[in-house]
């Protein structure tokens, strides 16, 4: 214990490397795919992840599409986030302007306890209340689904079609990949009565972010961010900050240390001893083969630990409430 009341730790992060680029070309098109199809919508359904309810949304492009259709964010992935924090979040939210916000447990099996009865009568009772433009006497009902990469756009399409149709498989693609959705797709049925479809999108960024060097690395650790744009380690790294900053020291245990670090490197190759994360290579000056840590294995085995919830519930935006 006297180890981690003594542990010096950075005040603040820096990222050693410019980002050159991290803003898709396929991302410019889904701009423009999505302003070519919002006439056909009556209203917008953004996704986020629930560990990063503000950093990474894209406003300014939220609002334009909001000043023209009724809006409904969907924060999921709960069953990751600290719930200590759902009201402050909601209310936050909703008063600088998000007139609905529903929490969903994708991972959840219930319709009732996932949240995911809540949508479809939200969104109707919100379409219901407001002009449908260009769309007075369509006697369906037209979505659109927006978000950043990687934030269970697709899944949640998939278990709305589950939950509304008793339709199992894909409509879309999911995959654990940030950018896996590249266009604006054809409509997706999600329900019989009233008809109502969606409108799946790419992920788009906005390119702004890379501003804020918290931002960018919170959607990094999140995965809605190629981890190839970032880096493993960087990620990890950034993990390693933001855990230490919040007294979370599950990573000890986790990765076989014996007391908390501040120092990347030091945990990657103490983690990849424990790990048996090696690989032998052979000494030019001696000859002999040696074992060296495989850092990137290591950095991966951190990051996914914390992506899936193995080192606790978290709220990396904390610090906006």
């Amino acid at each position: 214990m006297s180890a981690v009341k003594e542990l010096a730790i950075r005040s603040n992060y820096h990222l050693k490397y410019k980002i050159q680029k991290w803003f898709p070309r396929h991302m410019n098109k889904g701009f423009r795919d999505v302003m070519k199809t919002i006439r056909k919508v009556d209203c917008i359904v953004e996704v986020h992840d629930a560990r990063i309810p503000f950093s990474g949304r894209n406003l300014e492009f939220i609002r334009s599409l909001t000043s023209i259709k009724p809006h409904v964010l969907i924060l999921t992935k709960v069953d990751l986030m600290d719930m200590i924090y759902k009201r402050r979040v909601k209310d936050k939210l909703e008063y600088e302007g998000n007139s609905k916000c529903l929490f969903i447990d994708s991972m959840n099996a219930s319709k009732e306890l996932s949240g995911f009865s809540q949508i479809l009568p939200t969104v109707v009772e919100i379409i219901s209340n407001s002009n449908r433009f260009n769309r007075e006497d369509a006697t369906d009902i037209n979505l659109m689904i927006i978000g950043i990469p990687n934030v269970g756009k697709s899944t949640l399409i998939n278990r709305m079609r589950h939950t509304y149709l008793g339709v199992g498989g894909r409509a879309t693609v999911t995959g654990a990949t940030a950018g896996v959705t590249r266009s604006v797709l054809e409509r997706i049925k999600i329900n019989a009565i009233p008809p109502v479809y969606l409108f799946d999108t790419p992920g788009v960024l906005d390119p702004k972010v890379d501003k804020d060097i918290e931002t960018i690395m919170r959607c990094a650790l999140c995965a809605t961010l190629n981890d190839n744009v970032i880096g493993i380690e960087n990620i990890a790294d950034y993990l390693l900050y933001w855990m230490n900053r919040h007294k979370n020291y599950n990573y000890v245990n986790h990765l076989g240390l014996d007391t908390p670090s501040d120092d990347i490197r030091e945990v990657l190759i103490k983690g990849s001893v424990y790990l048996k994360n090696l690989y032998e290579i052979r000494c030019p000056q001696t000859g002999q083969l040696e074992m060296r840590p495989q850092l990137s294995n290591t950095a991966n085995v951190f990051v996914t630990a914390f992506r899936k919830g193995l080192l606790g519930r978290v709220l990396l935006d904390d610090d906006i409430l």
